[in-house]
């Protein structure tokens, strides 16, 4: 039995076969066992095959981006190996679940602060009493050094919702996507550990014996 899991996080492709490329060149891809996919795969219609042949026969866990249709979210859903979290939490290990907002505050798919706020709230309290939690969002939260330094900003920036969220719940690891400046860059949001993996790659690693999330 594996005593160790392995996820590949990333996000905000826009259809850049080059980023995919890179993830194959300087990641060992056949010791990955989940992606984790922090939404804006595409900017086209049928890029898809292409975009995820890299990831063939890896369950991807995914929540949609605001570049995200609901038309392709039906084909990923329907002909890709693609678990979006944000309809479904999926629990990896005893110790172990992925969760996410059902939706984000702008794009097709968009709706309110406080639904998405509530609907947090409520997929918490059903895993409350899991010991490890990795939170997925396309969006950061608002107020932070990852959310708002889009030179968009406030039009593209962070969510409130999730701000809120982690001033007063805690997560292991939040991984977000959305704003391509801080690509990369790590932040502790009230007291949890954020992480945005736009346009980029982290390896998160959950060690089964030792009790602990890793990051490379």
């Amino acid at each position: 039995m594996k005593n160790k899991i392995r996820f590949l996080a990333t996000g905000d492709f826009h259809s850049d076969t080059k980023l995919i490329n890179n993830i194959e060149k300087y990641n060992d891809l056949d010791s990955i066992d989940y992606i984790l996919f922090l939404g804006d795969l595409s900017d086209k219609k049928k890029d898809f095959k292409k975009l995820l042949s890299k990831f063939k026969n890896k369950p991807i866990l995914m929540v949609p981006g605001n570049h995200e249709t609901k038309k392709q979210l039906k084909i990923l859903e329907n002909h890709y190996n693609v678990h979006f979290i944000s309809k479904n939490t999926k629990q990896i290990h005893k110790d172990l679940v992925i969760f996410g907002p059902n939706n984000l505050n702008i794009g097709e798919n968009s709706t309110d602060e406080s639904s998405i706020l509530n609907n947090l709230i409520e997929k918490y309290n059903e895993i409350k009493d899991i010991k490890f939690k990795i939170m997925l969002s396309h969006i950061p939260a608002s107020n932070t050094k990852i959310g708002d330094a889009s030179p968009f900003f406030p039009y593209i920036g962070g969510s409130i919702a999730i701000k809120e969220f982690l001033e007063n719940f805690k997560v292991d690891l939040s991984l977000v996507g959305h704003i391509h400046e801080t690509s990369g860059l790590e932040e502790i949001v009230s007291k949890n550990k954020v992480l945005n993996v736009a346009k980029t790659s982290k390896i998160i690693e959950f060690d089964i014996n030792k009790k602990e999330i890793n990051i490379f």
